[in-house]
């Protein structure tokens, strides 16, 4: 929600985000990929090829779904 914030407020600024929360960002607009809208179908379907890869950390040692996805 931060990130969208500054992009609702700041002309020219750029980012990603989900998109079911733009509906509080009037601001904010979405691009075209390749001439392909960005829906939900699209992105998990095919024609909209956008990919972010998320690192996530955590400290201690993992245990519960952690530990399942974990890689040593």
């Amino acid at each position: 929600m931060d990130l969208l914030t500054y992009i609702d407020r700041t002309p020219n600024a750029i980012g990603y985000a989900e998109t079911d929360a733009l509906t509080y960002f009037p601001k904010v607009r979405t691009l075209n990929v390749d001439g392909n809208a960005v829906t939900r179908s699209a992105t998990l379907n095919g024609p909209y090829h956008f990919v972010a890869t998320e690192y996530l950390y955590a400290a201690g040692q993992p245990r519960g779904l952690t530990l399942s996805t974990s890689h040593s």
